[in-house]
């Protein structure tokens, strides 16, 4: 019964903006590593959302852009009790339905997948602390290797960046049972990249007639000159909203259908046995 139920996508929105913007509140980064991790943003951003270029040839100045800010954040010697303050310190507010939203997918075992180039430590914590973080979420990211005393010595692989961020790319035994048999995908996503979050996640079926993606994608910046591309890539755009409104909306349509197809079947089942 569960692959009647869409496996929900989802990133973090603003990763790169937001995570960063929470991780430097840490007291143990000092301002040496802050500005050389924003030089980096400043000198590899542009490449990362270049039309010009193709993803094959970004994939290199993304591992360059990551390999370095990871090198920078071991170099300060962070240690994961100060890294856990920091978060639960931040003052980060929830969109509107997102706690509604996670609590519908939890409650209904719909399983969902957490991409994210940044930093999936901070990710989590902050999932924890706002009750979100249960056994149906898995988070795809960058993830802190600590010593017995707590104290970071690297990260863990694979480095995940902008253009690997898909299902087919982290089928282990840590996810397994989360996307390989799935019929249905809900994927949300704020760049052009994420549209492929869902590669590998449904069943093989070329040409979608087993399977289903509903891509919606949240345009937040530089609206006039994304929209189109958006348009293009996405099945729906929002456009300045900030809001789990409609994916919230989406959820409980299909699972008001699917409860109605199955007492609809029960109900034939039951007059074919009288």
């Amino acid at each position: 019964m569960v692959n009647l139920y869409p496996l929900a996508m989802v990133i973090s929105f603003y990763i790169q903006n937001f995570l960063l913007g929470i991780f430097e509140m840490d007291p143990e980064l000092t301002e040496s590593a802050k500005s050389k991790l924003r030089l980096l943003r400043d000198k590899y951003y542009p490449i990362e959302i270049d039309p010009s270029l193709s993803d094959a040839e970004k994939v290199p100045h993304m591992l360059d852009w990551w390999n370095v800010s990871h090198e920078t954040i071991v170099s300060c010697g962070l240690h994961r009790e100060a890294l856990v303050k920091t978060v639960r310190d931040s003052c980060v507010v929830l969109r509107d339905g997102v706690r509604e939203f996670m609590e519908l997918l939890w409650s209904h075992s719909i399983p969902v997948l957490i991409f994210s180039a940044g930093l999936g430590d901070v990710i989590e914590i902050l999932l924890k602390n706002f009750n979100m973080y249960r056994e149906n979420i898995r988070v795809v990211s960058n993830f802190m290797r600590f010593n017995e005393e707590g104290l970071i010595v690297g990260f863990k692989d694979p480095v995940i960046h902008s253009f690997n961020k898909t299902a087919a790319s982290i089928l282990n035994e840590k996810y397994s049972g989360m996307t390989s048999v799935r019929s249905s995908v809900i994927l949300l996503g704020d760049s052009t990249a994420d549209v492929h979050m869902a590669d590998g996640a449904t069943i093989n079926d070329p040409q979608g007639i087993l399977s289903t993606v509903l891509r919606i994608g949240f345009l937040n910046e530089s609206v006039e000159k994304h929209l189109e591309k958006y348009k293009d890539i996405y099945d729906i755009v929002l456009v300045n909203d900030d809001s789990f409104s409609v994916p919230l909306a989406i959820i409980q349509n299909v699972l008001r259908s699917h409860q109605s197809l199955m007492e609809n079947t029960v109900s034939s089942a039951d007059k074919q046995s009288k």
